[in-house]
């Protein structure tokens, strides 16, 4: 399993060029299975083509970036998801990333993040839907704090109003 972060090879929340050439190198990887990114900076702009790389990871099975391990191939293969409660927003945003990957993927419930989606996460939620979309599905339902969306049912134009 890699490690980097604070305690290892630090990389600054500065650092584009080293996050993108670490995403790019994540991404080709072969054998990873587990990976740790806790100790990593998630802010910056060079952030997201860490995780960039990191959703393209085929055999990844688990990632940490919070205190606990996320199970990454339930991003990919369960129909129904939902942010955890104690989720840090960078792990809501690597949700919103990956689900583009899930052509299983019914039901999506963003509600219980405590903090706000930030619009890193937003974007990343729009364009993975969109490719979804694309490649042919569309997502039920989508929950986000008291709002409902029945995606489904929009697409089909059986909707009036929300």
């Amino acid at each position: 399993s890699f490690q980097g972060g604070r305690m290892g090879p630090v990389r600054s929340h500065l650092d584009i060029d080293g996050y993108q050439v670490l995403g790019e190198a994540l991404a080709r990887h072969p054998n990873i299975r587990e990976l740790d990114l806790s100790k990593n900076f998630f802010q910056g702009q060079g952030f997201a083509y860490l995780l960039r790389g990191v959703v393209e990871m085929q055999v990844l099975e688990s990632i940490t970036l919070g205190a606990a391990a996320l199970r990454f191939q339930d991003f990919l293969t369960l129909e129904t998801l939902e942010v955890g409660e104690s989720w840090l927003p960078v792990e809501s945003q690597l949700l919103c990333m990956a689900i583009r990957r899930n052509s299983r993927l019914r039901q999506l419930h963003l509600s219980k993040a405590q903090a706000d989606l930030r619009i890193d996460s937003v974007k990343a939620l729009v364009e993975s839907l969109e490719a979804l979309h694309v490649q042919g599905t569309t997502l039920d339902l989508v929950t986000i704090g008291g709002l409902t969306l029945p995606l489904r049912q929009m697409a089909a134009g059986l909707l009036t109003s929300l």
